[in-house]
């Protein structure tokens, strides 16, 4: 039988722990968002052991943690879980996870007022893109470029980034 992330989260190897059970577990707990950390963890040990591409896995639970973070505004710590993201997507040329750590380290720039390095990363989302290429992910950037635009007084650029992100 296939371990349940609770099971191994809880270093039960004899349970019949279900899905469903996991599922209300982690949502009723009042330390839910601890205990998903925790799960996650656990999930990623078990991959790197039992998956033969552990790499995209951990550049997945850098994202979650990430992304957990980035939630509780500690944007210095999301960027690290990012960063590290990025490096594994990389070695595995996943280029659609890549996209999505830099584009949230383009958002923590965005967020701090560091407009400039937050077009660097939103640029660097852009490159990985076909130039006909259309989709939610690209218009979320291009949007987001306008956005920066906009707060920079640029209203012409902005409008422009905004139309991109329409077709």
């Amino acid at each position: 039988k296939q371990k349940t992330a609770y099971e191994i989260y809880q270093c039960d190897w004899s349970s019949d722990v279900c899905s469903s059970d996991l599922k209300a577990s982690v949502h009723t707990s009042s330390q839910n968002k601890l205990n998903a950390i925790n799960i996650i963890a656990s999930i990623d040990t078990a991959v790197l052991e039992n998956i033969e591409n552990g790499i995209f896995w951990q550049g997945i639970s850098d994202l979650i943690y990430g992304n957990v973070f980035f939630q509780y505004g500690s944007f210095d710590k999301a960027l690290n879980y990012y960063e590290n993201a990025i490096i594994k997507f990389q070695s595995i040329e996943d280029d659609f996870s890549l996209i999505g750590a830099l584009n949230k380290i383009g958002e923590i720039y965005k967020l701090r007022g560091e407009f400039n390095r937050a077009r660097e990363y939103y640029d660097k989302c852009l490159s990985y893109f076909k130039p006909n290429e259309i989709g939610l992910m690209k218009a979320v950037i291009l949007t987001s470029l306008g956005e920066i635009s906009f707060l920079e007084g640029d209203n012409e650029l902005a409008i422009e980034s905004l139309f991109k992100s329409l077709n």
